[in-house]
Parts: structure tokens; C-alpha cells; sequence
């Protein structure tokens, strides 16, 4: 570990603050503000490699991931905006359940 072990909780929340802070402020991609986040701690040596790497083997930041993609699809296509700004009332058939269009 770089840091002392003293001053790893200060300075992770520290990396906490700052991250939630560009997440407000939009200064970056909510993604890669979080990888920066990820590489700061592990320059910081608070994470090691096996750490990180093992966030994978659980399957809610696979999952998260995928959310990202598909609210950032929705967002590129306007269908969201179109749904919202046509008032669109719940679909009534299957294939009006993704985007409503009039």
C-alpha cells in the first residue's frame, strides 16, 4: 500500500466526494468518472489488481453496465423524449411497449 493505512479512509472519501461531485456536476461521463475513481484508488494503492478485477465475478455491475447502455440507446434514439412529449399513455399492445410513437 502507498498511502499509510492512516490516511487510506481520509483519502477514499476523498476520491468518494470529488466522484460524487463530477457525477452532479457532469464534469465527465458518469462511466468514466467512475473508471478515474477506480484508477485513482488504484494508484493510491488502496485496491489492489485482484480487487478490482474481482468486482466482476458479481453479477450487479454487469448489470449496471448494461442499464447504462441501454438508457444512453434510448436517450441517442429520442425515444424517451418522443414518449414523454407526446403525453404516450401506457401501451396497450406489446409492441407499442417500447416506443410510442402517434
Amino acid at each position: 500500500m502507498l498511502l499509510p493505512e492512516t490516511l487510506a479512509a481520509p483519502f477514499v472519501g476523498l476520491v468518494l466526494v470529488v466522484l460524487f461531485v463530477a457525477f452532479v456536476r457532469e464534469w465527465l461521463k458518469p462511466d468514466v468518472a467512475a473508471m478515474a475513481a477506480v484508477a485513482v484508488l488504484l494508484a493510491g494503492g488502496v485496491l489492489s489488481a485482484r480487487d478490482v478485477v474481482g468486482v466482476f465475478g458479481n453479477s450487479a455491475p454487469i448489470t449496471i453496465a448494461c442499464l447504462f447502455i441501454i438508457s444512453g440507446a434510448l436517450s441517442r434514439t429520442g425515444c424517451v423524449g418522443t414518449h414523454w412529449a407526446n403525453g404516450c399513455p401506457r401501451p396497450r399492445a406489446a409492441a407499442n411497449a417500447v416506443c410510442c410513437s402517434r
